[in-house]
């Protein structure tokens, strides 16, 4: 079946058929949406190799931090709380060679953030009405007066069955770890690919309107609009075709001293720390009368970011690849990684067409 790229290939994508849900109804239209839950015998055998595999990580894992305690190895934490199973990449030209190539600790750090979600969750994560649902729950706010407002307009815009599943993952999402909101959003994405073109554009509608809701932008939401948006859009709307006019690091100094300068200051302590980090960084590029700076707060921002981006959109692929490539040399400077920082280089490596998991596997050198 795979005459492609069988990684990157996404048979949800290729939807010749309205979603299950709908086409049960045309034929019955008392249709209560449930279906009863069959076991064969098969799926038991997936269910015990699925526990195998999560009994040999957990294994791995203690391996890993024994090997730790005793001075072995040196391995970095998302939120100083979650061991990684994998090393971080120090060279550009590591960095490089990985961009676009998935890896089995990826599919393992993930597999293990996902699996201590409740089935309810992960079950409608993959299905459309749910997955509209959970992307819309995570963009509530805690704020109950913006929240209430969220929710009105919801019920107005929304499909009904949508916006009540939404106020029932409500609950269930609260308790949600930071760090696997970004693997239970990729979960929706094959689900939320075969919605039609009128219910995607509705969906993106009412995420605009989630968003703006608190007049302004949060650097989850920022990343959602870069990488998720960006991710349907290329099925829904077509790819982007962008002509590169710029070769050269030395074109985009600006664009990339202001990316830096940003992933460093979320990511470290204080000021230099960032600084610190950002220099780090920026020597990893050796490109000629190329001088990068470290900005000022206020050139820090999330509309400096936005702009930057888009003018390193038009760069050559091997320019964006760089960026991307220093960009992950901030990140891993104090071999810690937080949640915005992962949310952050999510956004700039989606935005530049070259997404990469900041947990990679060759060695810190």
């Amino acid at each position: 079946m795979f005459f492609g790229n069988a990684f990157k290939a996404d048979f949800a994508s290729l939807a010749t058929h309205p979603p299950l849900h709908e086409r049960i109804r045309r034929i019955d239209p008392q249709f209560d949406g449930n279906f009863p839950k069959l076991e064969s015998i098969h799926s038991q055998q997936v269910k015990e190799a699925s526990l195998e595999r999560e009994k040999a990580l957990i294994s791995s894992i203690r391996d890993n931090l024994e090997d730790a305690k005793m001075g072995r190895s040196s391995e970095p934490s998302v939120d100083g709380s979650l061991s990684q199973t994998a090393n971080l990449v120090t060279t550009p030209e590591a960095v490089i060679k990985a961009i676009g190539a998935p890896m089995q600790e990826h599919f393992l750090m993930a597999q293990t953030l996902l699996s201590e979600l409740p089935d309810q969750i992960r079950n409608t994560a993959r299905e459309p009405f749910g997955a509209r649902a959970v992307v819309y729950a995570l963009l509530i706010d805690k704020d109950e007066e913006i929240r209430a407002w969220q929710l009105e307009k919801l019920a107005e815009t929304a499909d009904q069955e949508v916006f009540q599943e939404t106020k029932q993952l409500l609950p269930l999402l609260g308790d949600l770890k930071t760090e696997a909101v970004l693997p239970l959003i990729d979960i929706t994405v094959p689900a939320l690919k075969t919605l039609s073109l009128p219910q995607y554009e509705d969906f993106k509608a009412n995420l605009d309107i989630l968003i703006a809701a608190d007049e302004e932008i949060d650097l989850f939401e920022f990343t959602l609009q870069h990488s998720l948006i960006l991710n349907l859009d290329a099925v829904f709307v077509g790819p982007v075709k962008k002509v590169a006019h710029i070769y050269g690091i030395r074109g985009v100094a600006y664009e990339c001293s202001v990316l830096l300068s940003m992933l460093a200051r979320i990511g470290h302590e204080n000021e230099e720390q960032a600084e610190e980090a950002f220099h780090f960084a920026a020597k990893q590029i050796k490109a000629r009368k190329t001088r990068l700076q470290f900005m000022e707060p206020q050139e820090c921002t999330l509309a400096k970011v936005e702009k930057a981006l888009e003018a390193v959109a038009v760069a050559s692929p091997k320019v964006k690849k760089w960026v991307v490539a220093a960009c992950l040399q901030c990140l891993v400077y104090d071999k810690k990684i937080t949640q915005e920082e992962a949310e952050l280089f999510r956004a700039i490596s989606y935005a530049l067409e070259c997404p990469v998991s900041p947990i990679l596997s060759e060695p810190i050198r």
